[in-house]
């Protein structure tokens, strides 16, 4: 229960950030340390090839 309302913060937190750096997401994308949160970055910046590699780096078929 606890790991969905962390998941909606973050998730709410990188939307509002995304949208206010379109452009050079890659601050935060460097900020965060869990590959799946960097995937999740990656793909609500639209950055959907960084988002794969990382995926496929980290190895979570998850993610993948």
């Amino acid at each position: 229960m606890l790991n969905a309302h962390v998941f909606q913060v973050l998730g709410a937190t990188i939307n509002v950030y995304a949208n206010r750096h379109k452009e050079r997401p890659d601050r935060l994308i460097d900020m965060l340390t869990s590959s799946h949160r960097k995937v999740l970055a990656c793909v609500v910046c639209g950055r959907l090839k960084s988002a794969f590699q990382i995926a496929s780096r980290s190895g979570s078929v998850a993610d993948v």
